[in-house]
């Protein structure tokens, strides 16, 4: 499961980095501690578009099908995506990208849960790990979405045993491909980051509550 993330890099050098564009609405806040519910960034490309799209979408996924009192997920498996009438549209023809410099993860001990921050260290500072995504309209030009998960690679394994599937930086534009409809197509063509450039490390349990943001919940503690 992937239930907290953080996202510093601005998006202008997101954009510009790895799409060659220009975000045209300014940077937001940035957030050391990305919680459900909350409008995130995501980027997403529909059959009518030559270039991809930022948006700021909320973190929860519920189609427009879905009825009053519906489950709102945050995370979909990747192994149930196609066989899911929740989210198989959605896997078919909305896909996006979620940037984030790490995630969170809390690993169970006798004496509690203890949380972990996971990244790719020593990024420099226009770089950012790609978290694939599914996404749903909620009417008029809003979206909602969910973080799609994996089993943990052997590296993040005693952690937890999910994590999200981390897009390669020269796959983002195969994920977002809306011509690719064959998800067995589309495993074929994304590679992922490579775990053996993951670490992670314990930090403050301040990251407990969703209202706390503020660098120093990503630095290490003994």
């Amino acid at each position: 499961m992937c239930g907290r993330y953080v996202n510093y890099t601005p998006i202008t050098k997101v954009a510009k980095r790895y799409f060659g564009q220009q975000y045209p609405l300014g940077d937001t806040i940035r957030q050391y501690n990305v919680a459900p519910s909350l409008a995130v960034h995501t980027i997403s490309r529909d059959a009518n578009q030559e270039l991809p799209r930022f948006n700021l979408s909320k973190w929860g996924f519920k189609p427009p099908s879905a009825g009053e009192g519906a489950p709102i997920p945050i995370n979909a498996r990747i192994e149930s995506l196609t066989r899911s009438r929740y989210f198989q549209d959605a896997a078919r023809f909305r896909r996006c990208l979620v940037p984030a410099n790490g995630w969170y993860e809390w690993q169970k001990t006798e004496a509690g849960s203890r949380p972990y921050y996971i990244t790719q260290p020593n990024q420099e500072p226009d770089e950012t790990l790609f978290f694939a995504g599914i996404y749903e309209y909620t009417g008029g030009l809003g979206t909602c979405m969910a973080i799609v998960t994996e089993p943990a690679a052997d590296r993040i394994a005693p952690i937890h045993d999910r994590q999200p599937v981390l897009i390669a930086p020269e796959c983002l534009e195969a994920w977002l491909d809306p011509a690719v409809q064959d998800l067995r197509e589309l495993k074929g063509r994304i590679h992922r980051v490579d775990p053996a450039t993951l670490d992670y490390w314990p930090v403050s349990d301040r990251v407990n509550s969703p209202g706390v943001n503020d660098p120093d919940l990503i630095t290490p503690i003994r």
